[in-house]
């Protein structure tokens, strides 16, 4: 059996596929409602389905697939593409068994046919005989709108009884979009437009008898077909993968059918694939939903914008989309638009409050055009096109209204009273779709326009307050989420939320007729904020623009000292996306450039509410073979002997032994294993997500070494493996740090070998200033630059004469009390190849000569274990020997990560040094370990679980979730000293809290006494 399928069998599929969809009459596809749908997105629909499924409750292969809408079949190449890695040789024919047909098609039917022979053929050596298509293709099912005798085709009569009775598995479709209705405006002929009429009129008679959720509004085959699919074509515990519409999503007339889809199953996942997408080949914007009729899931995964942010998902509660106020819609937003969603709804509603009436214009423009006249009256005539924002637009036609007609309609009274009001049609293009505008009284609106009367009200609301809150830009992007058409309709207005309790109602509502009365647009700005506020999205006045300016001048602190002409109006403008950085770089080399460009991402970035560097790495289909296998803690000793004899490396593990951490799986119930610069590959250590399918993403890897959120690394996936995996754990850092600052009082530093920051960034947070750091890897020191830019950075070679006399100035000039750094460690790591001649293995000796040469009291030397046995301990020895020389106590310890409060079970050789002119020794320097008790180490579900349902994605968001001492620690709510103060052992098993309330209790005494 081939292990992949050939780029020529799937090309070839491809260009038969789209010849004979696109090729089709015309007419009969408009009428059939056929379209191509792509390969690609078939694969990608097809691949989500199958890693939906428990492989190991159930062989692939004895899942029964239907495609009831087939086609020429690009779903089941999918399909078979997808499963042909899980399935063996002798369960192909069961596999092939198991997939069923159907369509009215016979010329798409036909080519299928001929295709799966041939990909049978060359996959699996298979020769499929008229025999197999016979009993696994069947006819057109539903309605066949093409036959001359319209009637309900159920499955029975297609298919065996047997099979129908039990259901199918999985079914994935794209089904036919097709109106079945006959607009007169589309027809040539009268007699053609009678017949269709006649058609759709007997179509709508037979399925009102079989549908539930499906007949609302215009019927339409995809409607039905999506019934009929979750109802009675899949069985219980089947998963449904449908492309459709995505008017499925917040269409009124969907609303039933959605919801059947919401209550009735799981939806697991939805993909909206904008208009233009070159997927299909229709002008129709789609999504993809994956249902799954078994356990009851509360959460759906959304993608907005597949087409141009795939990796940006939004995991939604149930919950939040159960909402009748938007008809159920499913609303494809981001984690914290929903937030924004979820105060908005805590309000009650137009339809709730009854003082506020809300209808359509009261004269129809057609109806009843003999009422208007272009003689003024005293009753001026609107129309849609007259309002605009706040107020009503100029115009040369100036309409009135007879005094007959406003005598005769039952809406007299509000043409009595001052409105506001608002266009019935607003193109779903525009940026703001909801405009609403003052009239006094007096004033007759025609039926293209919306209105609203306030009346009497315990709240204090108005009209005029009104007309701020419903102008706002929260109000447009809400309606803008829900609606699927040109229209305003009523029943949107009436979902939209009002603050009635808000102080500041009459506070806007001044401002408002200040506005219509001067047309100073500068208050349109101070409306908009007071409304924000009003609806809770600022909780106290001035916050968030506050926070903003806060964010923009830490932007400005860590970006000024290359561009210190950078005004604050500009940052400003750069953090929200309207102004590039790019002209303020000219005359910056590369590396600053760079620099630039990484700050500025980053506050970006943060400044969205993104999380930084969550990207993951791509596995082949044979390391996915392999981690599927492997439970939390296990290893390669839990791939199958099946997957073993695929890979030369595993069979030669196997057969010879190896460390116990290949090809394993984090458990979340403990501490991670070291992270290595090969966190991407499963089969270097421990790095498959306990979870899910694939390896650490960089911020995980990066929280493993304690890594806060906000540190951004910059460079290719090769780069940010070497930063983070060559890292000293910040927290690890950071206590060593400590205990030299509180004992010696040294707090300048020049940092060598200096990497992303590890250390760098832990001495920093207790106190200890880098004078200068240095690496020769320069992505690495663009890294550490973009998160400390108030220290020098010098990239350059440490064995060059120029670097050293930069760093030696450096040191002198600044004073430096302290030199730390860890040389190269391939050298003398365990895990690699131990070269005498390898040139890294010497650069200790640089590190030494630079103390030599600055003198200072304290020197922290950091490496692998591997130094410890490196020529059988000659190395360690030497570096004891060589500092002895020039004067220091020396003092090496083998610290464990986790001891300290680090997810991370990381072993490091620590030296330090202490000036023979100091009275203190280096063993009273090296911190002591806090999480030594078991029960007490932090493990990775501490560590990672928040991120556990979010996407890997270059746009990632948090979602919400309890959150450990850690994670805490991470997001920056509790600083280092805090996060290690609630990890420090107290006497007697005694909390930290408990233990220090009786030290003041005691001392309390001591001094009454």
């Amino acid at each position: 059996m081939k292990e992949t399928i050939s780029k020529e069998l799937w090309d070839t599929l491809r260009v038969t596929s789209r010849k004979i969809e696109t090729e089709m009459d015309p007419l009969e596809r408009k009428r059939t409602g056929s379209y191509y749908t792509d390969l690609k997105l078939t694969d990608i629909m097809m691949q989500e389905l199958i890693s939906a499924l428990d492989l190991n409750k159930k062989r692939i292969c004895d899942y029964t697939f239907f495609e009831p809408c087939v086609g020429t079949g690009n779903f089941v190449f999918s399909y078979l593409k997808a499963v042909k890695p899980f399935v063996n040789q002798d369960e192909v024919l069961t596999l092939l068994d198991n997939i069923y047909v159907s369509d009215i098609n016979e010329s798409a039917l036909k080519q299928y046919k001929s295709s799966l022979q041939v990909f049978a053929l060359e996959c699996w050596n298979i020769i499929l005989d008229d025999k197999y298509f016979n009993e696994h293709i069947g006819t057109g099912l539903l309605i066949d709108v093409t036959a001359e005798k319209l009637e309900y085709i159920p499955l029975n009569r297609v298919f065996d009884k047997k099979i129908v009775k039990k259901g199918f598995d999985i079914v994935a479709t794209n089904p036919p979009y097709k109106n079945l209705k006959a607009e007169k405006g589309h027809y040539s002929h009268e007699e053609d437009y009678e017949i269709d009429k006649k058609k759709y009129s007997s179509i709508s008679k037979i399925v009102s008898k079989t549908f539930k959720y499906a007949t609302v509004g215009v019927l339409n085959l995809y409607k039905l077909f999506v019934e009929e699919i979750i109802d009675r074509y899949a069985n219980e515990d089947a998963f449904v993968s449908l492309l459709i519409p995505s008017s499925i999503l917040s269409d009124k007339t969907c609303e039933r059918l959605r919801t059947h889809i919401l209550c009735d199953s799981s939806l697991l996942s939805v993909k909206v694939i904008s208009e233009g997408s070159g997927y299909i080949d229709a002008q129709q914007a789609l999504c993809t939903m994956l249902i799954s009729k078994g356990d009851p899931i509360d959460t759906v995964r959304i993608t907005k914008d597949y087409c141009k942010n795939p990796n940006e998902i939004t995991c939604v509660q149930l919950k939040d989309i159960l909402n009748e106020n938007t008809g159920n819609s499913i609303i494809t937003v981001s984690e914290r638009e929903y937030e924004t969603l979820r105060k908005l709804r805590t309000f009650p509603v137009v339809k709730n409050l009854d003082f506020i009436m809300n209808f359509r214009g009261e004269l129809d423009l057609t109806a009843g055009k003999g009422f208007i006249t272009s003689t003024q009256t005293e009753y001026p005539l609107i129309r849609g096109r007259n309002i605009g924002f706040y107020n009503l637009i100029d115009s040369a036609e100036s309409d009135s209204v007879l005094s007959e007609f406003v005598e005769s309609t039952k809406k007299k009274k509000y043409i009595d009273k001052e409105r506001i009001i608002c266009q019935q049609i607003a193109n779903m293009n525009k940026e703001r779709r909801v405009t609403f505008a003052y009239i006094p009284a007096g004033y007759v609106l025609g039926n293209s326009c919306n209105f609203i009367s306030v009346g009497t009200n315990d709240y204090g609301l108005d009209i005029f307050a009104l007309l701020g809150l419903f102008n706002s830009k929260c109000i447009n992007w809400l309606f803008k989420l829900t609606s699927s058409n040109n229209h305003v309709n009523n029943y949107e207005i009436d979902s939209f939320p009002v603050p009635i309790n808000s102080n500041l109602l009459c506070k806007i509502s001044h401002k408002v007729q200040e506005l219509l009365q001067s047309n100073n647009e500068k208050l349109i700005e101070e409306i908009e904020e007071l409304s924000m506020k009003a609806y809770g999205l600022s909780e106290k006045e001035g916050e968030n623009k506050m926070d903003f300016n806060t964010f923009v001048v830490e932007y400005l602190l860590a970006i000024r000292h290359m561009l210190p002409n950078l005004s604050e109006e500009n940052a400003n403008q750069i953090l929200l996306g309207k102004l590039k950085i790019d002209v303020f770089l000219d005359g910056l080399d590369k590396f600053n450039v760079n620099v630039a460009k990484g700050i500025t991402n980053k506050y970006i970035s943060l400044n969205k509410g993104y999380l930084l560097n969550h990207t993951t790495f791509k596995l082949s289909d044979l390391d996915l073979e392999m981690i599927k296998s492997v439970p939390q803690g296990g290893s390669w000793k839990d791939i199958p002997m099946e997957t073993v004899v695929k890979s030369k490396r595993l069979k030669r593990i196997t057969e010879t032994g190896g460390r116990t951490t290949l090809y394993g799986r984090i458990d979340y119930d403990k501490p991670s294993y070291t992270i290595t610069t090969y966190f991407n590959r499963p089969g270097n250590g421990t790095y498959v997500h306990p979870m899910h399918e694939r390896v650490l993403s960089v911020r995980e890897a990066a929280r493993f070494q304690t890594f806060p959120d906000n540190y951004y690394f910059f460079g290719n996936k090769t780069q940010l493996l070497k930063q983070v995996g060559n890292a000293v754990p910040t927290l690890l850092a950071y206590q060593i740090a400590r205990e030299i600052k509180n004992k010696t009082g040294c707090s300048k530093s020049i940092d060598l070998f200096c990497g992303a920051g590890g250390m760098t960034a832990g001495f920093k947070a207790a106190g200890i200033s880098s004078l200068l750091s240095n690496d020769i890897e320069e992505s690495a020191c663009t890294t550490l630059k973009i998160n400390n830019p108030e220290i020098p950075v010098l990239c350059g070679d440490i064995t060059a004469v120029e670097t050293k006399d930069i760093i030696e100035k450096a040191a002198l000039e600044g004073q430096a009390d302290i030199i730390c750094g860890g040389p190269p460690c391939q050298g003398f790591s365990m895990a690699g190849f131990r070269a005498d001649d390898d040139p890294r293995n010497q650069l200790f000796r640089e590190f030494v000569a630079i103390v030599k040469r600055v003198n200072p009291k304290v020197i922290v030397f950091e490496n692998v274990e591997g130094l410890l046995s490196y020529q059988g301990g000659k190395t360690y020895r030497e570096v004891h020997q060589l500092f002895s020389e020039l004067g220091y106590n020396t003092e090496g310890r083998t610290l464990m990560a986790n001891d300290y409060g680090v997810p991370q079970k990381r072993k490091r050789v620590i030296i330090i040094c202490t000036r023979n002119d100091l009275s203190i020794m280096p063993g009273e320097l090296f911190p002591s370990a806090i999480t030594v008790e078991d029960e007490r180490q932090v493990t990775a579900r501490d560590t990672i679980v928040d991120l556990e349902n979010v996407e890997c994605s270059e746009t990632a968001q948090y979602i919400d979730c309890e959150e450990s001492d850690i994670l805490q620690f991470f997001k920056g709510k509790i600083s280092y000293e805090e996060y290690v103060l609630k990890k420090t052992p107290s006497p007697k098993g005694k909390s930290y809290m408990q233990s220090h309330m009786e030290e003041e209790f005691v001392q309390l005494t001591l001094d009454f006494v």
